[in-house]
């Protein structure tokens, strides 16, 4: 999560619904030194405050905490968000349980596909590791990640091709096989995990494909285009033009974040840009290719085909993964799936051990965070009641054996 720059600031598209970022974290594979032995653990208690240690802050957004934390009974390196219910995450909940839900059926396919020999692995979409709510705070769970797309700039074709295949990979698999729409991709939301892999997430904007509406929708008086859901500059133009926005939005996002890490800029948007200027852009500008001078034919065409301002013409995940792009490397796809193309190297200095370094518990870094919104206690128990049982989620990988 980190600091939050303009390409952070999301809408819903409602007044009702407000938005929580996604945890900014990857995943470690490996376990934490915690002086124990790990034969001599005990088994793995229910996911809950005590289970869980919090190091360093590493991620603050406009309802929650990020801390890089450690699953103590198993050692696990992980990211953990957490979030007083105030009456603000009230106006969150539709989005948190989007975000919970999501990163479940993901969790179990995964584990799912796992478990088949012969299956391909599913890429390019994070994983949830853990859900639960107390009286006062609502927790997420996930792998810690080393860091996100938006620090980097200009890749070279190669890496880019790998990045952007996995890409297209979690977004088809969000598509087709989950049936969401996500709303809100940009370099940010898109996360590297320690061993290299790109993961999309935050989903808590995604949308039921069954229940996108296609039908234009009317401005409002005195408005001459709709905001849209999610990120200004990522945002589709039929989003501003005619209020729709369904998977081919997601197409378009995925064309701009191509544009920006090839050349390093956004092809829409410039800092300072108010809104107004920015949806100008995206809706009328002719899209401006003068920076791709330096760009293989291949790839110029599918950025071309990716960004396309008509949505009915606009290139789809299976146009984008027929280019001649991707046939550069032979067997590309199936290479991919199988593991055989291996990821870009990263920095060194991000690819160090996960130590959490010095840890408190994660119900002592919830009463200090707590206590600045007023609560006066904080209950280690996950709540009882019927809905916010529902809520709870416990991974394989952390759960009692």
């Amino acid at each position: 999560m980190g600091a939050m720059s303009n390409d952070d600031h999301a809408s819903n598209g409602s007044s009702r619904n407000g938005r929580v970022g996604f945890i900014r974290g990857v995943a470690s594979g490996g376990r934490a030194h915690t002086g124990q032995a790990a034969d001599d653990r005990p088994p793995p208690r229910k996911l809950s405050m005590e289970s869980l240690a919090a190091a360093e802050l590493i991620g603050r957004g406009g309802f929650g905490h990020v801390y890089r934390g450690r699953h103590t009974d198993t050692g696990k390196v992980l990211a953990i968000k957490l979030i007083p219910r105030s009456d603000k995450a009230q106006r969150v909940k539709d989005s948190l349980w989007r975000e919970r839900e999501v990163g479940v059926c993901i969790s179990e396919a995964k584990a799912r596909v796992g478990g088949q020999a012969g299956s391909s692995a599913i890429l390019g979409l994070l994983h949830l590791l853990g859900a639960f709510l107390t009286p006062e705070c609502i927790v997420l769970v996930t792998e810690l990640c080393v860091t996100d797309m938006a620090a980097i700039r200009c890749l070279d074709e190669d890496d880019l091709r790998f990045y952007f295949g996995e890409l297209i990979c979690g977004v088809r698999y969000l598509h087709d096989e989950l049936g969401y729409v996500h709303r809100d991709l940009k370099p940010s939301n898109i996360l590297l995990t320690r061993d290299g892999h790109a993961q999309i997430a935050d989903f808590g904007l995604v949308e039921s494909i069954s229940n996108v509406n296609y039908e234009p929708k009317p401005l409002r008086p005195g408005r001459d285009h709709f905001r849209g859901v999610g990120t200004l500059g990522y945002i589709p133009p039929e989003a501003h033009l005619l209020g729709v926005q369904g998977p081919e939005g997601d197409v378009w996002a995925l064309g701009v974040i191509l544009f920006r890490l090839a050349t390093g800029i956004h092809p829409f948007r410039q800092k300072g840009d108010d809104e107004d200027t920015v949806v100008g852009n995206v809706a009328h500008r002719p899209l401006t290719m003068s920076s791709t001078e330096n760009l293989s034919i291949n790839l110029y065409t599918l950025i071309r085909g990716l960004l396309l301002r008509d949505s009915e013409a606009r290139w789809t995940l299976r146009n984008a993964m027929n280019t001649e792009w991707f046939f550069e490397i032979s067997d590309f796809w199936e290479r991919l799936r199988d593991g055989r193309l291996q990821p870009p190297p990263l920095p060194r200095a991000l690819v160090r051990d996960p130590k959490t370094g010095h840890t408190c518990t994660l119900k002592y870094v919830a009463g200090e965070v707590l206590a600045s919104h007023g609560f006066a206690t904080v209950t280690i128990e996950t709540s009882e009641c019927a809905e916010d049982v529902a809520f709870y989620y416990q991974h394989p990988d952390l759960s009692p054996k």
